[in-house]
């Protein structure tokens, strides 16, 4: 029987060409990019090298291009501590891209509970979500271990009002919204991601 998976608000399986790129940096080259030795400037290259291949792709300088995660701080006010310093570096009319789960649809198709077992090791996925978070637990159960190790993930529940909300009190404007990485058009219920292009109108 063929299984379907419907969880991808989630989590989404790699793209084949994605894995590839990524295997030699998830076994081999896994140095921390702000060190000096070899394991660190190998995986800094690769960064520097993905940076300019995203600019050339949205026509801007590599200096413009910056990778971070969202959602995951504390407080709103670190949050917008976050989009101001990424709107004070850029110059104006330099575009921000930031890809975001879609809220509406994040809440329709979650999955409360999953169970997953790799070479013997069982994983217990539970999701739930409350007016402002959503929050994941594992719990992971192995015979090597003394006791189940146990960890738990809350991210922040911003629309595409917050979005513009933060944006614009930090001089950027959205420019287009888009619903998957297909580019189509963004819809609150139906599209799993939340992708934005945010320009830069004035100065912060």
């Amino acid at each position: 029987m063929q299984r379907i998976y419907l969880d991808n608000a989630a989590t989404t399986s790699l793209d084949p060409e994605v894995l590839d790129a990524m295997m030699p940096y998830l076994t081999e080259k896994f140095g921390n990019p702000s060190s000096i030795y070899s394991y660190g400037r190998e995986t800094r290259m690769a960064i520097e090298l993905a940076r300019k291949s995203v600019a050339k792709i949205l026509n801007a300088h590599p200096a413009e291009i910056f990778f971070t995660s969202f959602g995951y701080f504390r407080t709103r006010r670190e949050h917008d501590n976050s989009i101001r310093t990424i709107s004070q570096s850029l110059k104006p009319g330099g575009i921000f891209v930031l890809d975001y789960l879609n809220v509406h649809y994040a809440e329709d198709h979650l999955i409360h509970k999953s169970e997953l077992e790799v070479e013997g090791v069982n994983y217990y996925v539970t999701k739930w979500y409350d007016e402002d978070y959503f929050y994941k637990k594992i719990v992971i159960e192995d015979d090597a271990f003394d006791e189940p190790l146990q960890y738990t993930e809350k991210v922040n529940k911003f629309n595409l009002g917050d979005f513009t909300d933060m944006f614009a009190y930090q001089g950027l404007q959205i420019q287009e919204v888009f619903g998957n990485y297909d580019f189509d058009q963004y819809d609150v219920k139906k599209s799993p991601r939340l992708i934005m292009i945010a320009k830069k109108i004035s100065k912060a």
